[in-house]
């Protein structure tokens, strides 16, 4: 730990450095395929998720403890713009509990 870091950002690092393994390892021995296969309804593929989760670390490590511009474009100003393609927008936690049309689903 740098001398002039934090305790608690010295946790975060340790968290975010844990999440980040953790990650990498569930990844491991996804092919192509299966990380853009698209499932039926309104999940998001493997790939499109693990997407998300790098483009928030980003976000978190750059944008908010380093205090700099993330590296991802879509995080730049004025957002996703026409060059940049992202899965669509996750879908919110009441979709989840009701099913994607309203009739139940996983609670």
């Amino acid at each position: 730990m740098p001398a002039k870091e934090n305790k608690v950002m010295a946790f975060f690092r340790e968290e975010l450095r844990a999440a980040h393994q953790l990650l990498e390892g569930t990844m491991e021995g996804v092919t192509v395929d299966q990380a853009h296969w698209a499932p039926p309804g309104i999940a998001l593929s493997i790939g499109a998720t693990y997407a998300r989760i790098v483009l928030s670390e980003d976000a978190t490590i750059n944008g908010i403890f380093k205090g700099a511009a993330p590296f991802s474009p879509a995080h730049g100003p004025g957002g996703p713009g026409p060059a940049t393609s992202l899965p669509r927008p996750i879908p919110t936690l009441p979709v989840f509990r009701t099913g994607a049309d309203g009739g139940g689903g996983s609670k």
